[in-house]
């Protein structure tokens, strides 16, 4: 796993480019996929990223509450979609992530400043530093 990054073959595919939570209309047992035509070829890791990213943002939103508990399986199960993920592709995931991350938080912080602004800074960094720390794991 230690291995260079760009050594790392990553799976291509027809994918959305910004696949979100608000994709996802969600019951009790089930989930379906809405908005999901593929617009573009590139590496798979563009819509995980982004689609895991906006998951864990969303849950610091108090409407999201209810979905806490179904966080695992949304992930385990959007992953599994795409067929499993060796260690290396995990790290390039995170690295992926992370570098997503960052940019939605600085294109963030052109926004005005409010409460509201702060709010989405706390769910930023602590997006930020748990990729940091599953990096360094």
């Amino acid at each position: 796993m230690r291995g260079r990054i760009g050594e790392i073959d990553v799976p291509v595919s027809w994918v959305h480019g910004d696949f979100k939570t608000d994709n996802i209309m969600t019951s009790v047992d089930r989930a379906v996929g809405i908005d999901t035509g593929a617009n573009f070829e590139n590496v798979i890791l563009l819509d995980l990223s982004h689609f895991l990213n906006q998951l864990e943002l969303s849950l610091f939103d108090p409407r999201s509450i209810r979905m806490l508990p179904k966080r695992q399986t949304l992930v385990d199960r959007f992953k599994g979609g795409y067929g499993g993920f060796t260690e290396s592709e995990e790290m390039c995931l995170t690295w992926f992530r992370l570098l997503a991350a960052i940019r939605l938080w600085a294109e963030h912080q052109c926004q005005e400043k409010s409460i509201l602004h702060r709010y989405d800074n706390l769910r930023y960094r602590y997006l930020v530093r748990s990729l940091i720390r599953d990096l360094q794991r």
